[in-house]
């Protein structure tokens, strides 16, 4: 599973999170989504995700949007899967 982290701008109120975790939401291969007011970021969980998509559908609601500066995408391990060779 990846894991991106968004920058929204724009957001004033809990209705502007709303909006942006719908949007987010209901784009391809997202499975979660969380957004902060407060940060002013979204944090996006999901297969193949495209970051381009991701920001169109923030941008499509009125807000602006990008990959984070301190973007930390990564493979989560699977249970009972060791990466370690034996």
């Amino acid at each position: 599973m990846q894991t991106l982290v968004l920058s929204i701008e724009g957001m004033t109120c809990e209705h502007c999170v709303m909006r942006v975790r719908r949007a987010l939401s209901e784009s391809a291969g997202v499975e979660s989504v969380e957004v902060s007011l407060a940060d002013g970021k979204a944090v996006v969980k999901g297969h193949a995700l495209d970051p381009a998509s991701l920001i169109h559908a923030v941008e499509a609601i009125g807000y602006s949007a990008k990959i984070s500066d301190n973007q930390h995408t990564k493979q989560e391990e699977v249970p009972g899967w060791n990466s370690k060779a034996q």
